[in-house]
């Protein structure tokens, strides 16, 4: 289940979001000095329960899906915070417009600014999710 939910996660950010380069984390390299904005995937596990009695039984697992977005200061005209801000938007309705993939759901998302770090202006977008799977 814990490979399910993060392989579902990636193919849906790799299929769904071309705006920026997505970096995955977990060792896989990636080289933010060349990038001008970009964003970065995190699965954070939750709680587990079970769901129901009996010879089947179904299992939940919670958490968060956690996608840090990185802008620079440019002299574009768009403020870093803008860019972020607006990144945060359209990943909110795609993930609002695509509530389940498989066993997979998505919950509303909500925004945390962080502010100026390392010459990026951050905020994390977090996605609760639950993943149901009958055992």
């Amino acid at each position: 289940m814990f490979e399910t939910i993060r392989s579902t996660v990636h193919g849906f950010l790799a299929t769904n979001w071309a705006t920026t380069p997505i970096s995955y984390g977990g060792g896989v390299e990636f080289d933010s000095e060349d990038e001008g904005d970009w964003i970065r995937v995190a699965i954070l596990d939750g709680g587990a329960n079970q769901r129901s009695l009996g010879d089947v039984a179904c299992y939940r697992w919670t958490g968060f899906i956690n996608i840090n977005l990185f802008a620079r200061p440019t002299n574009t005209g768009i403020s870093a915070e803008a860019r972020v801000r607006g990144y945060a938007d359209t990943l909110t309705y795609l993930y609002l417009a695509n509530k389940q993939q498989g066993s997979l759901l998505h919950r509303t998302p909500g925004l945390t600014y962080r502010g100026e770090s390392d010459g990026y202006v951050v905020a994390t977008l977090s996605i609760p999710f639950q993943y149901d799977e009958i055992i």
